[in-house]
């Protein structure tokens, strides 16, 4: 009998991208997983590192989200996404090198908006998306 779920197929890329000219190849891995499983590695309330990948990419959406309503409409469309690193820089990434440049102006109020929401960072670095 034929359990409900989900079969993965999964490319694992070899080589590195970064380095123009070398070709990339991959390793495709296919796995099953029924629906319940999928639904409690997927659950942040659960331990474990999927969870914790989870957990961190909501919070990541939402100081975006913060810091997006913190500048005027016209800005905000510049973020792409925002973290915090362990030594208190906030770092938000820029859609183009034009919207970096336009939101490094705003670097201050963009600080100001994650202190206000209680996250210890004390410098902002704008960076451009590479994607």
């Amino acid at each position: 009998m034929h359990n409900a779920g989900f079969y993965y197929k999964v490319a694992i890329l070899n080589g590195d991208p970064s380095h123009s000219g070398c070709g990339k190849s991959a390793t495709y891995v296919t796995f099953s997983m029924a629906t319940k499983q999928l639904g409690n590695l997927l659950n942040p309330s659960n331990d474990g590192d999927l969870a914790d990948i989870v957990r961190r990419a909501r919070e990541m959406g939402e100081l975006t989200d913060v810091l997006a309503r913190a500048l005027p409409a016209e800005h905000a469309q510049g973020i792409v996404a925002a973290n915090v690193r362990e030594d208190g820089e906030l770092v938000v990434i820029a859609a183009t090198s034009a919207w970096a440049s336009r939101l490094r102006y705003e670097a201050d109020t963009l600080l100001k908006a994650a202190q206000f929401v209680g996250i210890k960072a004390h410098i902002c670095r704008i960076r451009v998306s590479q994607g």
